[in-house]
């Protein structure tokens, strides 16, 4: 229930990404203390820590950084381009 502010956030402010015979597109899974966030090839990793940053000043949450992955899907070519650019604790994204 405490974190379900946080899940509505990231529904709000990501697009997501489209999986087939799924009206809307997928874009935040939470069980116990992980969250998945799911970010289509127009969102920014800068808004999701945005989110993360705010939910965590207002509810005195932490994420644990070190603990932070992230996994790029899609085309090759997307892949690398994400590994390159972005990072979630501004360090290289190594896979």
């Amino acid at each position: 229930l405490s974190i379900e502010p946080l899940a509505n956030k990231i529904r709000e402010k990501l697009v997501g990404i489209k999986i087939k015979r799924r009206e809307e597109n997928l874009k935040v899974n939470l069980f116990a203390d992980d969250t998945l966030a799911y970010l289509g090839p127009n969102d920014k990793i800068s808004t999701l820590k945005l989110v993360i940053s705010s939910f965590c000043e207002a509810s005195t949450a932490k994420f644990n950084d070190t603990k932070t992955e992230i996994l790029p899907i899609g085309t090759e070519g997307h892949r690398k381009k994400v590994t390159e650019e972005e990072a979630f604790n501004n360090e290289p994204i190594t896979e």
